[in-house]
């Protein structure tokens, strides 16, 4: 187990998705997250424990928001 602490730009390129995705995959994993001396949010993630496989843009099911 070895825990990382992450930009979310860094997080979104070992996980091949936007910094945008990886902020919103933080959020809804609970990840612990803290600022960096620079101002920049740091996550505190295992990407061993992360099984996060990046989905097509546009392949949401009708119906759903």
């Amino acid at each position: 187990m070895t825990i990382e602490f992450l930009t979310y730009g860094a997080l979104g390129a070992h996980l091949n998705i936007s910094p945008e995705a990886a902020r919103s995959l933080a959020r809804r994993l609970q990840l612990p997250r803290s600022r960096s001396d620079d101002g920049k949010t740091l996550v505190s993630v295992d990407l061993a424990e992360i099984r996060h496989t990046p989905q097509p843009p546009g392949s949401r099911q009708a119906g759903e928001i």
